[in-house]
């Protein structure tokens, strides 16, 4: 199992349908297939580079294995992580190199003063706004990862469950 995020679902038709239904849907959805067998897929992510890309690509790697009675999904999270570190830090170190060409520029054109002053509060404006927005972007960003890592495992039983119904269908008396 990959570890960063773990979870299983109920399910009790053939694992091979379970596991070639995940298939169709991951490779549908951009990701690569590593390993697949009746009971198990591995398939890899080409990354989540913005949150306007379907939010399962913040599982760099996702693993389903079909179980007894269950089907279990784990996935690698680090697409999610590195843009989740990315909105938290790039609005800062911005801010930096922008105050700092403002303030090459300044330092040559007019003598040491109040502007400095300026340019330091601003910069602490920054820090504190976007420490405060960046921890609620990323978090939101690892919450629609996860909560598309569910909504996925729950496509798959629906999938699966409606083929299996289809295949045998109940019979009325």
């Amino acid at each position: 199992m990959l570890g960063d995020y773990e979870t299983q679902m109920e399910y009790h038709g053939r694992g091979a349908t379970a596991i070639e239904k995940a298939m169709t849907i991951l490779v549908s959805r951009g990701f690569s297939l590593q390993e697949h067998s009746e009971q198990h897929v591995l398939a890899t992510s080409s990354g989540y580079n913005n949150n306007r890309q379907d939010p399962l690509l913040g599982a760099s790697q996702i693993e389903l294995r079909a179980g007894y009675n269950n089907l279990q999904l784990s996935a690698d999270l680090s697409s999610a992580r590195w843009l989740q570190k990315f909105v938290s830090t790039f609005p800062m170190i911005l801010t930096v190199v922008i105050l700092g060409i403002v303030s090459i520029v300044l330092s040559l054109t007019t003598p040491m003063g109040v502007w400095v002053y300026i340019l330091l509060g601003i910069f602490a404006v920054d820090v504190v706004i976007f420490s405060i927005v960046g921890k609620l972007v990323g978090g939101k960003i690892m919450q629609n990862t996860t909560n598309a890592l569910e909504q996925f495992l729950n496509n798959v039983v629906q999938l699966a469950d409606a083929q299996l119904a289809s295949t045998h269908p109940h019979e009325d008396s």
